[in-house]
């Protein structure tokens, strides 16, 4: 079931691979130490409810994600995702029935 599993998401690394024109396996080797060591798949669920009092608030600190890869699932009516831009920050609108995809920092 595990071998089952990182095979998928090695299929996944290697898409992005081919969407980025870098050689097969490269994200896989850059998450692995050049293949030293075997590459860590994790996942993480987190779920963010809407803030009850949004006039009240300023917004939250600025934070990175641990981890290479990101698959964001974003809430298709709540935004509050945003980018840094030319030492702005500009929202990211949700796009109905779409997966956010980010490399980590």
């Amino acid at each position: 079931m595990e071998k089952m599993k990182f095979a998928k998401k090695k299929k996944v690394m290697e898409a992005m691979d081919e969407k980025l024109g870098l050689e097969k396996g490269y994200i896989r080797k850059a998450f692995s130490a050049k293949g030293e060591h075997q590459t860590f798949i994790g996942t993480k669920v987190s779920h963010y409810s809407p803030c009850p009092c949004p006039d009240l608030v300023d917004g939250l600190r600025a934070n990175t994600d641990a981890g290479g890869i990101i698959l964001l699932f974003q809430d298709d009516e709540v935004g509050g995702l945003q980018i840094p831009k030319d030492g702005q920050w500009i929202d990211v609108q949700p796009v109905k029935n779409s997966i956010v995809i980010t490399p980590g920092t």
